[in-house]
């Protein structure tokens, strides 16, 4: 047969290259456990409205220890989200972000938020403020440095420029700022402040605003002033367990998010052991009970110890962290009747098994 005829070139010339961008992908698929393991039906969020969805995922209360787990878990989740008709994309992403951070739940909040990729700005702005709550702004400020257009505002920006070193460039975006009116006359002054040395020997106050963002809170801190976390946002409370904050800090941070369900309570029981109580009272007494208890597990004799601390702690309402911590080094059976009924009700509370037939719970750990 005849050979074919082989395509031949008109000319020498670089043929055009086509360059497509690549899609992100959905940030609404995200998650970072499967459905099986979290125990739910992939088709979840079906024949639901994406709006009123996002708007219930932030406004379900969840005060039970159980509800916390369960919402940790649908938040969490890889499930197919639902059909978005006006072709909204992530906007039930960002709600499930934003409620991890209302719960405290960083760790969660951070992986969540890295599962889907920093690219798009709403996402990096939400690992920068859990970055600045950590201390890690040192890896944040780099991604952003090395990502145009990604900053989530231009005082970040600026913080980020003195960061890294960058001093007179961060003064002159701050001047330039001020002039164009891209930041405003509050936040100028603090960035005033971070930024020149001479305000370091200052008395002068600076007022705080009304809804204090984790950049600002940083700031303070900077300058020396820093912010109480108690009457903050819960998660501003994750900044309280770095190491240089004090001990009685470090356990009132603690103690709020297991609250919250946002730290185990293992976690808990550590920071409890770091250090013997400074006084007497509130925190220093559960922290006092806690390492009373601990001497008393580890010699034997409940007699005096467990009573005291399920008095304390469920005078507090903290039973149920209680029996979280220790619940699973108490004895099946006791001979002290006393410890016996208090060892089995904080087991059952965990459902490891007892002697005989499981108490009823208290109200106030339910």
């Amino acid at each position: 047969p005849p050979a074919r005829p082989q395509p031949v070139a008109e000319s020498g010339e670089v043929g055009r290259v086509q360059v497509t961008r690549l899609d992100q992908g959905d940030p609404d698929h995200t998650g970072t456990q499967s459905p099986r393991r979290a125990g739910l039906p992939v088709d979840l969020w079906q024949g639901s409205d994406p709006e009123e969805l996002s708007r219930l995922v932030l406004a379900t209360p969840a005060r039970l220890t159980a509800m916390q787990d369960l919402m940790r878990r649908v938040l969490t989740a890889q499930l197919t989200p639902p059909s978005k008709p006006d072709g909204r994309r992530g906007q039930l992403f960002l709600a499930r972000a934003d409620r991890l951070l209302d719960m405290g739940a960083l760790s969660d909040a951070q992986a969540l938020l890295v599962a889907a990729g920093p690219g798009e700005p709403e996402i990096f702005r939400r690992m920068f403020d859990i970055a600045l709550l950590e201390g890690d702004e040192g890896r944040a400020c780099a991604i952003m440095n090395g990502t145009p257009g990604i900053a989530p505002s231009f005082a970040a920006r600026i913080f980020c420029l003195a960061q890294t070193g960058d001093w007179a460039a961060a003064a002159v975006s701050l001047h330039g700022a001020e002039a164009l009116g891209l930041i405003d006359e509050r936040q100028a002054i603090l960035l005033t402040h971070f930024l020149d040395d001479a305000f370091v020997d200052g008395t002068e106050l600076l007022e705080p605003a009304e809804r204090m963002t984790p950049l600002e809170f940083r700031i303070h801190e900077a300058v020396g002033q820093p912010m109480p976390t108690l009457t903050l946002p819960v998660a501003f409370a994750q900044s309280d367990l770095r190491l240089n904050s004090g001990f009685k800090a470090r356990l009132e941070a603690a103690e709020r998010l297991a609250r919250a369900g946002a730290l185990p309570p293992q976690q808990l029981r550590q920071i409890y052991g770091e250090q013997r109580p400074a006084a007497s009272g509130g925190v220093w007494e559960r922290a006092g009970v806690m390492r009373t208890l601990e001497a008393a597990l580890a010699g034997g004799d409940l007699a005096q110890a467990l009573p005291r601390a399920f008095a304390e702690f469920r005078g507090a309402g903290m039973a149920d962290l209680l029996a979280g911590m220790v619940a699973a080094d108490l004895p099946q059976t006791a001979t002290d009747p006393e410890v016996a009924r208090i060892a089995d009700l904080l087991r059952a509370w965990q459902g490891l098994p007892v002697a005989g037939d499981p108490p009823a719970i208290p109200p106030e750990m339910e």
